[in-house]
């Protein structure tokens, strides 16, 4: 695995224009968290996966790559979305919820990604639930336990999350709690971080992810290519500062975690050595993505934040449920082509208007199409590994 990240650092120099010999490979605690216990899945078959894609229409594909905030199943079936997030205000009554995403299963032929944020700590939506009241530990607790202690802690949550019809983890964290300049950052200030250096956030970051795994959930790390600022990136655009080595570091960190999780999601952060878009909006930074996480999924952060809408639109005066049309057409345009599987939206009519412009690029666009089937392709491939498609 260490061959395999030294070969990823040197082609991220030559994308990055970084002359400067590539960080050391983190060291990952090999000994105490056994391979023997994680559950390798069979990729599937392309045959499935291609003659999937013959059967989508324009409408089918662009849902696909869509995941929305929850609302009533008849309308995520009748626009065709790939995935739905759960906030903790929909876990208040958890049969509920799990005769609901029940139901969504047996009704999607594709399948749902049913996302939860469940990191711990501050960002633990399982509180929610009766019994679960007192809250989780965060990455600062399970950071000074012993790694088979927080895998069994991953497959703990993994377990409550599955029994709600849960099947992707937002977590964990693999940001550091410091800043660009050494200062507190926004991820260390929440308490959402495992630690400052790579030996501290990966064996606990990975420990509990395959304890997720473990129990049938996959999960998502965040936030690529590391939150590295002391503002939240939500509210207000935000710039990092960090020069090409570090921006490196943390995507050799990502790297590292790429074989016990399903993909990343992406950072809002502007890092300039990479260019002045958003992360998430910038193709050189998910190109990166795509190398540290070879097969998995890029998927986005909400779309529809203010600080992505404020930096598309300087000069407007951004409200939680207004923003012109062709503006957010065009905030959907970029983060299609920057290379992005997943789009996240909080705001469920804006996902439809997103569907819509999907397909529009599509009809006028090939090489649209093209990255729609290229996305789609690698978000059914993990359906598939995840058990979510019918299968002849």
């Amino acid at each position: 695995m260490k061959k395999q990240i030294m070969i990823l650092l040197l082609a991220m120099a030559t994308i990055l224009g970084c002359s400067s010999t590539p960080p050391p490979v983190p060291a990952t605690d090999s000994t105490t968290v056994s391979p023997d216990t994680v559950v390798v899945p069979i990729p599937p078959t392309v045959s499935l996966v291609d003659s999937l894609l013959t059967t989508l229409s324009p409408d089918a594909l662009a849902g696909q790559m869509i995941v929305v905030y929850r609302v009533e199943n008849d309308f995520l079936l009748r626009n065709h979305f790939g995935g739905v997030l759960l906030f903790k205000s929909m876990l208040k009554d958890p049969d509920q919820l799990k005769a609901d995403m029940a139901a969504l299963q047996a009704d999607a032929p594709l399948g749902y990604f049913v996302c939860l944020d469940q990191e711990g700590g501050s960002v633990s939506r399982l509180d929610a639930i009766p019994g679960w009241e007192g809250g989780t530990p965060g990455a600062v607790d399970m950071a000074t336990w012993p790694v088979d202690s927080v895998q069994a802690e991953g497959r703990r949550i993994g377990l409550a999350l599955a029994d709600l019809g849960v099947n992707l983890n937002l977590a964990p964290v693999l940001d550091r709690a410091q800043a660009w300049d050494g200062s507190q950052g926004w991820m260390g200030r929440r308490r959402r971080a495992f630690g400052s250096s790579d030996d501290e956030i990966l064996p606990p970051a990975r420990a509990f992810s395959m304890g997720c795994r473990e129990a049938g959930v996959a999960c998502l790390a965040k936030h690529f290519p590391g939150y590295d600022v002391a503002e939240n990136s939500d509210l207000e655009p935000a710039r990092s500062g960090a020069d090409s080595a570090a921006i490196m570091n943390g995507v050799s960190r990502f790297a590292a975690a790429a074989d016990v999780v399903s993909g990343v999601m992406m950072s809002s952060i502007i890092y300039p050595p990479l260019g002045e878009e958003p992360a998430v909006l910038n193709p050189r930074v998910v190109g990166l993505a795509r190398l540290a996480s070879p097969g998995g999924l890029v998927m986005t952060d909400d779309l529809w934040g203010t600080a992505l809408r404020a930096w598309q639109r300087p000069d407007l005066q951004i409200l939680p449920t207004e923003y012109p049309e062709e503006d957010w057409a065009a905030l959907v345009e970029r983060a299609l082509f920057a290379g992005n599987d997943l789009l996240l939206v909080t705001y469920p009519a804006k996902a439809v208007r997103m569907r819509k412009v999907l397909v529009k690029l599509m009809a006028e666009d090939p090489q649209a199409r093209q990255r729609v089937v290229e996305a789609v392709r690698r978000i059914l491939e993990v359906k598939a590994r995840m058990e979510l498609l019918d299968t002849p």
